[in-house]
């Protein structure tokens, strides 16, 4: 389970609830989202998202690292100063984020299409429509003004944090950065 939460915490989801900042064990419907992909990648099974055309903005840690970085040692202005929004500059499909989870815990991508209204209707009936709302619908964020006011610009692709929380997922506690149990 420690192992499953440190792979959570490479991929951060915008978690806010009702203007407050989502913690403490409570869960934003992003979070629960990353979380219910994460398990159904790990599953390996054919799963029904491949014609999702959702699109999901996700910050990965290094991307928020080096805009933390960024804001700490520059010298800014009190005219900067103000509510930014953070992401990394691509969104993703839900098709694209199982496939990227999938890279990373070493299976392949196992999607078929299934037009998401039947999806809805399916968790309808299972009255999951909360957790199918999280995973099929869009969650955009705008992160242009923080990159153009600080000039930032990540240097690690948003795919390629998802494949690595993918990794750290599937990988078990014992073993080391490398995948070998130590």
């Amino acid at each position: 389970m420690r192992q499953q939460g440190a792979a959570r915490r490479l991929v951060a989801t915008a978690s806010w609830l009702d203007g407050r900042a989502v913690g403490d064990g409570i869960r934003s419907r992003a979070e629960q989202a990353l979380i219910i992909a994460q398990r159904l990648a790990a599953t390996g099974l054919p799963l029904p998202f491949a014609s999702v055309r959702n699109r999901r903005s996700l910050i990965g840690i290094r991307t928020l690292v080096e805009a933390l970085d960024r804001l700490c040692t520059g010298r800014w202005p009190p005219d900067k100063s103000g509510n930014y929004c953070l992401a990394d500059a691509e969104s993703l499909s839900l098709p694209a984020i199982v496939t990227e989870l999938r890279r990373g815990m070493g299976l392949p991508p196992r999607l078929f299409p299934c037009p998401p209204g039947v999806l809805k209707v399916l968790a309808a009936a299972a009255n999951r429509q909360q957790m199918a709302a999280g995973l099929l619908g869009d969650l955009r964020v705008d992160a242009g003004r923080f990159q153009a006011t600080f000039d930032f610009t990540p240097t690690q692709d948003l795919a390629a944090s998802i494949a690595q929380s993918g990794m750290c997922y599937r990988r078990p506690a014992s073993a080391g950065p490398s995948g070998n149990v130590e």
